[in-house]
């Protein structure tokens, strides 16, 4: 069974400019944007995951618990620019991959055990992942132009399985195979555009109690 625990409007983003522009007694107002670094999925995920840590199995319980979408905008704004720990002159040779471990520590949080891919990733094979043992997991996935992408946030405690999605909010799954199918119908219905290319899926904890058994993904 799917259960949405709470909505999310995903209107917010990023590195947007707003064109002005005069057409006799009108004024139009156009949002123009690099599709690569528009949005704010990865603000959004890491504020949950950092908050959905915290409480210890209590669990986020309204899209109000995350904060401002202003300090998620920041920490979006430090991974479109490669801020963190890169220059501005290597920014674009960095992937996208490679800068979670600082940006995770920035917000108190460590990277664990990781599995990446290449091309289509299978929902089926992600949830088998996640819910091997109790974990947080961010999962990101890119075109393989790079031109466009998602990060998504979930939880496995043993029994339920959450999703979060800067998009939708908040799914819980009262079993695994509602997860599954939930997530084959995001990514053919709506992320269809931002597959093909790499895929990661990466167990995150937090500085107070991380975790350091590193055996989230081992066989």
């Amino acid at each position: 069974m799917v259960t949405k625990i709470f909505s999310m409007s995903g209107f917010h983003a990023v590195n947007v400019t707003w064109n002005k522009k005069k057409v006799g007694h009108y004024i139009s107002i156009t949002p123009v944007w690099d599709k690569g670094e528009a949005g704010l999925c990865m603000g959004a995920t890491l504020t949950w995951l950092k908050k959905s840590i915290a409480t210890k199995g209590g669990g986020i319980r309204s899209a109000d618990e995350l904060g401002s979408p202003h300090l998620m905008a920041i920490v979006q704004g430090a991974y479109t620019q490669r801020t963190i720990p890169f220059t501005k002159k290597d920014r674009y040779k960095i992937d996208k991959f490679d800068v979670f471990p600082a940006l995770l520590s920035s917000q108190s949080l460590v990277p664990g055990e990781a599995m990446r891919g290449v091309r289509f990733f299978d929902p089926t094979v992600i949830v088998d992942l996640v819910s091997r043992k109790p974990c947080h997991c961010l999962f990101a996935f890119v075109h393989p132009a790079g031109e466009s992408g998602h990060v998504i946030g979930m939880q496995y405690d043993g029994h339920i399985m959450e999703m979060f999605d800067s998009n939708y909010g908040l799914h819980q799954y009262s079993d695994i195979e509602s997860c599954k199918g939930h997530m084959r119908v995001l990514a053919l219905e709506c992320y269809i555009g931002c597959l093909g290319g790499e895929w990661i899926v990466l167990e995150v904890t937090s500085y107070l109690g991380a975790n350091t058994s590193g055996d989230a993904f081992s066989s």
